[in-house]
């Protein structure tokens, strides 16, 4: 509804979706890639800042890494429903 009022329109995924019809498996395993990525990458940096964090101290950024887990998680649902109505 935003980008509606802004004068952008919807229109133009129609034929986005045609030509990336042929890549979307490729376009899917990239996306899986990806998230893989983003969640090992996750992963390492919250197990080094546990090691480097003093024991009952208050370390890291407990918003951005929830934001970051939610996008994640977002992404790997959208994906999901990418290849079960591809």
């Amino acid at each position: 509804m935003l980008l509606g009022s802004l004068g952008l329109g919807s229109a133009w995924l129609g034929s986005l979706a045609l030509l990336a019809g042929p890549y979307r498996s490729v376009l899917l395993a990239a996306a899986v890639v990806c998230l893989v990525s983003g969640g090992g990458l996750l992963f390492c940096w919250r197990r080094r800042v546990a090691i480097a964090c003093a024991p009952g101290a208050v370390c890291g950024r407990s918003v951005v890494t929830g934001l970051i887990t939610g996008v994640l998680s977002l992404g790997a649902v959208l994906t999901v429903l990418g290849f079960v109505f591809a």
